[in-house]
């Protein structure tokens, strides 16, 4: 064989198997740089989620316990905005209290199954966390793994992330573009289901690399299936280079046979030295040098892919260089703990990563946004909220602003050279849906790694440790002031030692003075005892004889056959009466709201039906025709409110009467209306007035207006102070206008008293406007004819005062009733077995059985128990109705008996038997 054969055949084998070695040589190569690549990288992203993880359950930690605070204050718990998807309480048989169950929606419970087991059946998924906050509570809390967790975590870790219940596959970021691999998730969870955190497999399934890790979730709850999370990565670089490898090889070797004589003359020199620098590049690089570059000496397929591995190796030192500046930006945060050195190495770090010249790292407190620190320049503080800039937006609506100038680029001017300004970005920090921050960068040229993609990795973790730093800051401030507060009182501590005799000495002199302070209050409390038993006495003395003046004399003042003469002076008699009794009631009400005993009994009730009684107690007034006493009602409404009644009426009274006794020509008017919820009646007249001066005294105890006018009137000077003292009780209040010589005008108002709002029937408005005597004897009249439709009605009255049970006789007689009398309980309960009784009219205060025995005893019989009782009383302290009808009385009936309204009462109980007796018959028919 000829030498040139043979050497075409040596150079084409040489040429075939160099090219072939050297192929396979460098894909080999090629090949475990890349997985090893692809292999720490998705290291780094696997330790990224386990700080990711463990960052998290802290952080829901942290939050439960600001919401067990919540819980304990009774507040609403919202779980909106928080990153706990679930919380509980168990008892000691692990079972779950439903009262205490939260959760966002998409959490599975089933209410009558209440098993911790039972939850975790229904969420397979659940992270559960569990804390004792209190003593015998265990509370569990979590949040609930799905594609939206993933896929907020795959993001920071930039790895794909499934998860594996037991052997089942749960949930997978990016479900819609990782359903494809589905197989090669399972055969990577068989591959390393036994295997430890952190191993790596790489499964080679058609054009791609299937990289993953795999991490098991530790838990100490039992009966519970283990949670795997797979984190992967799908890498395509290995087939595409093996692709391009073969082609190349290809290429090659078909060169080679066709002109390899050519080629070992002319290429061998070239051809050699590229694949020598491929080899050497990829030597280093699987070696970790990845700043060395292949030089590209020819164009041909070699060059190509020297050139596409320099791209690769441009793509993994991309990749690597900002998973580096990840973790370096996290263990430099981590380092430092105060807020200046935090703050600088923080922005240092990010421009030399972003190989930005300048830039401001500002924190956002008290509306302004003060610079921390600067990197090439420096910043003055600047208010958004004044100066109409870009910061605005930023801090308003936690906008991010990037600007990039390729013409008229602004001008930065520094202490040395200006520069021009190519890119600018601004962005707010935000931590806790709260902007604490704002940073400013600022470059000379266009960056060449993207700065919003680089930020929006490392803000979270800025924001958190930014956040930190500032609490540690204001924490140190704290114990500065308390350092300074300690010493400082250290040395009052030290002045105080000194005292500390004087002081002794001091408190036994006190001590003695509190027990003879003691001593003062027990005899304080015994006189109060005394009082309010004299006062009771008192009342039940003098209002029992004024019952038989003022009954009596009221009802021969009703007698037509009356001559005019003696009517007149009954009239003086009954007048006086009744002032002595007001002064009476007025004295006693002052006397209880003096020793605080005062309570507020609230009862629902129509206004129209109380001022009726009120009203008509004052038809003594306008017997002589000179008053006209009008009750108007704007827009004609009635109303129901809830107020005291009592005390209601008691205010209304005082302010009439008062009313009656500066007018003694003329016409008093009381105007109910409202306002909202609030009840207003407004009591004028035309009477003698109030000056100025006048109106601060009016309200005080025992105080009067001194004028001529008003000397020539009697009184204590405690009607209008007991109306104000009540009106504030029932957290109203009272007004007062007036002119002398014109008239007076009091403004009450009952704040959010009334309830509803009713129309006012015309036969309400009849009985309501007493205007004159003819009115008066009609309304009289009218009472009388609804008596005497009723029919035959027996009263029982009982009472050991002979007079009142004269007097209570023949005020029935006048109206037309039929009247039993007992002197005593027990003559009382005598009658009652013997007659058919339709009321009780009973007297509390008797001898050998009192009111309460006596009603008590009523009460107790299954033939008497539903009768009609009502309290006859004048003691002071019983004229509660709250204290009467709790124990057993139906109505209240306080002395001295006023004819009106014991008409009325009577009336009212004589209707009510008659209804039960209907309603009886009907239910036995």
């Amino acid at each position: 064989m000829k030498i040139n054969v043979r050497i075409i055949l040596i150079t084409f084998v040489v040429v075939v198997l160099v090219s072939i070695s050297i192929a396979l040589i460098f894909y080999s190569v090629s090949n475990s740089v890349i997985i090893s690549q692809n292999t720490k990288t998705l290291l780094n992203s696997t330790n990224d989620f386990v700080f990711e993880f463990e960052q998290s359950a802290a952080h829901i930690d942290e939050e439960f316990g600001f919401i067990y605070k919540k819980l304990q204050e009774k507040e609403q718990i919202k779980l909106d905005t928080s990153d706990i998807d679930f919380f509980f309480k168990v008892n000691s048989e692990n079972k779950i209290d439903p009262q205490s169950f939260s959760c966002k929606p998409f959490v599975l419970f089933n209410y009558q199954s209440i098993k911790l087991s039972g939850f975790i059946d229904q969420n397979p998924g659940a992270i559960l966390r569990y804390s004792y906050p209190g003593k015998n509570e265990t509370y569990f809390y979590g949040r609930i793994i799905n594609e939206k967790l993933l896929l907020d975590i795959s993001k920071r870790i930039r790895a794909e992330i499934a998860v594996f219940v037991g052997a089942n596959l749960l949930s997978i970021s990016n479900s819609q573009t990782n359903i494809s691999h589905n197989q090669s998730l399972k055969e990577s969870f068989e591959l390393l289901k036994f295997k430890n955190n952190f191993d790596v497999t790489n499964i080679e399934s058609g054009n791609f690399n299937f990289f993953s890790v795999k991490y098991e979730l530790k838990t100490s709850l039992q009966n519970t299936q283990p949670i795997t999370f797979i984190i992967f990565n799908i890498s395509s670089d290995i087939q595409e280079f093996g692709n391009t490898l073969r082609t190349i090889l290809a290429v090659t070797i078909l060169a080679g046979i066709l002109i390899s004589l050519i080629v070992t003359i002319l290429f061998t020199s070239k051809f050699r030295k590229q694949l020598s620098l491929l080899i050497e590049a990829a030597e280093k690089s699987s070696k970790g040098d990845l700043d060395f570059r292949v030089s590209l000496i020819s164009k041909d397929e070699i060059g190509t892919l020297s050139d596409n591995f320099n791209k690769m190796l441009d793509k993994i030192s991309e990749k690597e260089k900002l998973s580096h500046n990840y973790s370096e930006f996290i263990s430099l945060i981590n380092i430092h703990s105060d807020l200046n050195e935090l703050s600088k190495a923080a922005l240092s770090t990010m421009c030399k990563s972003l190989n930005i010249q300048f830039g401001v790292l500002y924190l956002f407190e008290n509306e302004m946004l003060i610079p921390l620190a600067e990197e090439g320049l420096t910043k003055l503080p600047i208010n958004p909220f004044e100066e109409n800039s870009i910061y605005s937006s930023v801090v308003k609506n936690a906008d991010t602003i990037e600007l990039t100038f390729k013409e008229n680029s602004p001008i930065l001017k520094t202490s040395s050279i200006d520069f021009e300004i190519k890119y600018t970005l601004i962005k707010p920090i935000i931590q806790n849906k709260k902007i604490i921050a704002a940073l400013e960068l600022i470059c000379e040229h266009i960056p060449e790694v993207n700065p919003k993609e680089y930020l929006s990795v490392i803000s979270e973790q800025l924001g958190i440790a930014l956040n930190n730093a500032i609490s540690l800051h204001k924490l140190k401030v704290i114990v500065d002031d308390l350092k300074n507060l300690n010493e400082s009182y250290h040395k009052q501590n030290e002045q105080i030692k000194g005292q500390n005799l004087l002081l002794t000495e001091l408190h036994n002199q006190l001590k003695i003075k509190a027990e003879e302070l003691e001593s003062e209050r027990q005899k304080a409390i015994e006189l109060s005892s005394v009082k309010s038993q004299f006062l009771a006495n008192m009342s039940h003395e003098l209002k029992t004889p004024l019952s038989s003046i003022i009954g009596l004399t009221e009802i021969i003042l009703s007698d037509s056959s009356t001559i005019l003469r003696n009517r007149n002076r009954l009239q003086v008699v009954f007048r006086n009466g009744r002032k002595l009794l007001e002064m009476i009631n007025n004295i006693l009400e002052f006397s209880k709201l003096d020793s605080g005993k005062t309570t507020i009994n609230k009862s629902t009730f129509l206004i129209s039906s109380e001022i009726k009684e009120i009203i008509v107690s004052f038809g003594h007034y306008l017997l002589d025709d000179k008053i006209k006493l009008n009750v108007l009602y704007d827009s004609n409404n009635d109303y129901l409110v809830k107020t005291d009644k009592e005390k209601f009426g008691h205010i209304l009274t005082n302010l009439i009467s008062n009313a009656f006794k500066f007018t003694e020509v003329g016409s008093i008017n009381v105007l109910i209306k409202s306002k909202r919820d609030d009840l207003i009646i407004i009591v004028s007249d035309t009477g003698i007035g109030i000056s100025n001066e006048d109106k601060t005294k009016i309200f005080n105890e025992f105080e009067r207006a001194i004028t001529a006018e008003v000397k020539k009137y009697s009184g204590a000077g405690l009607g209008l102070a007991i109306c104000k003292k009540y009106i504030e009780i029932l957290n109203g209040k009272i007004e007062v206008e007036s002119k002398v010589g014109s008239g007076t005008s009091f403004t009450v108002v009952f704040a959010n008293s009334i309830l509803d709002k009713l129309p006012l029937p015309e036969s309400g408005m009849e009985l309501l406007q007493i205007k004159n005597n003819e009115t008066k004897k009609s309304v009289v009249s009218s009472d009388k004819l609804i008596f005497e439709k009723i029919g035959e009605a027996k009263i029982l009255v009982v009472d050991d005062d002979l007079d009142i049970l004269f007097t209570v006789g023949e005020i029935f007689q006048n109206i037309g009733l039929n009247a039993l009398f007992a002197k005593n309980g027990l003559e009382c309960l005598s009658v009652l077995s013997k007659e058919k009784v339709d009321i009780v009219l009973l007297d509390i205060m008797m001898p050998e059985m009192d009111g309460f025995e006596t009603v008590k005893n009523i009460r107790s019989d299954e033939h008497l128990k539903n009768l009609q009782v009502i309290a006859l009383t004048a003691h002071a302290m019983l004229d509660d109705k709250h204290i009467i009808e709790q124990s057993g009385f139906d109505d209240i009936i306080t002395k001295p008996v006023d004819v009106n309204s014991l008409k009325i009462k009577i009336n009212q109980a004589i209707l009510k038997v008659k209804k039960d007796e209907k309603e009886s018959n009907n239910f036995s028919g």
